[in-house]
């Protein structure tokens, strides 16, 4: 069987892992989304996401 993964270059353990979702209007996203990048949806709705995350035991490899 052959390998296809990727070469880890860091480990970590995620803690406290939290993702808020919120539908908001197209047009109230658009001036925030940097230049060269496009809005995505879903089911033709699009969305606000703000994620928290604690990361421990990050390492390099």
């Amino acid at each position: 069987m052959k390998d296809n993964s990727a070469p880890v270059f860091l480990t970590a353990e995620w803690r406290h892992l939290a993702m808020l979702n919120y539908e908001a209007d197209p047009k109230i996203l658009a001036p925030f989304v940097p230049a060269g990048t496009e809005l995505d949806f879903f089911n033709g709705n699009g969305y606000l996401i703000s994620n928290y995350h604690a990361v421990k035991s990050l390492a390099l490899i």
